[in-house]
């Protein structure tokens, strides 16, 4: 604020405290400075409150702007009217992310899924008790659908640290494969100069035995880290069927 307020009349009176325990970073480069003003309050979540007397400026929380002087209106009480407008378009629940190459979470979601869904605000305000006895009663869903949701978000979350060990596991894997695989090209390539060597000593008439050893040793040493090769596919299959299996049991379709 004091920033925004450089190299002008104005200054910077009191902060709230609850407010000064909060940090926010920003990126500003042409707005004016009464927006950027606004900007500081709104990502504070707080109000702005001018003194044009003394050009002061305080920041305050929302509960601390204005008093309570105990007028209440209620409809037949001042209210001769009351109306409520809603659009459904604007409701969302479900958000799809989307990388580059139309890249999805399909498979480091918990469920299989691209998308993560959110229906609190239709649950609002079901709450319930340990015992799922229900406490209050959602406004636009019924109780067993709210106890359905929840029970399935407990569910996902109480197998979140078993998917995050399969996905590291997998990555493990997959580094060490690509590293066999450089190294299998690798042999490969020896033994490919060991066999030209071979060949142009034949051609010379000259003898070839200590070649034709190193050729038998390469070939064994390829064979070797196919096999190695083989075991880490081996293993990379079997944690993918983890993976799916664990996202099928997680799916919405087999939980609702």
């Amino acid at each position: 604020m004091n920033l925004a307020l450089s190299e002008t009349t104005w200054t910077v009176g009191s902060i709230d405290m609850n407010l000064r325990d909060i940090y926010r970073s920003f990126e500003n480069d042409e707005s004016t400075r009464l927006d950027f003003l606004y900007q500081i309050a709104e990502t504070f979540k707080g109000v702005i409150v001018w003194d044009t007397v003394n050009r002061i400026i305080d920041l305050r929380t929302q509960e601390n702007v204005g008093s309570n002087k105990g007028l209440r209106i209620s409809y037949g009480k001042y209210m001769k009217s009351l109306s409520k407008e809603s659009n459904s378009n604007e409701m969302v629940t479900r958000l799809i992310p989307r990388g580059q190459d139309n890249l999805s979470i399909r498979t480091v979601s918990s469920t299989g899924s691209e998308s993560i869904d959110d229906f609190s605000y239709f649950l609002y305000p079901f709450s319930r008790d340990v015992n799922r006895n229900v406490i209050s009663s959602s406004y636009y869903i019924s109780d067993g659908l709210c106890h359905a949701i929840l029970d399935y978000n407990e569910l996902i979350s109480s197998k979140e640290g078993e998917l995050a060990t399969l996905l590291s596991e997998r990555s493990t894997l997959n580094s060490n494969l690509l590293t066999k695989q450089n190294e299998l090209t690798n042999l490969n390539m020896e033994l490919s100069q060991i066999q030209d060597s071979i060949d142009i000593e034949l051609s010379n008439g000259n003898d070839t035995i200590t070649l034709k050893q190193q050729e038998s040793d390469k070939l064994a040493e390829i064979n070797t880290k196919e096999a190695e090769i083989n075991n880490v596919e081996s293993q990379l299959t079997t944690n993918q069927n983890s993976i799916n299996s664990l996202q099928t049991s997680l799916s919405a379709d087999n939980n609702f």
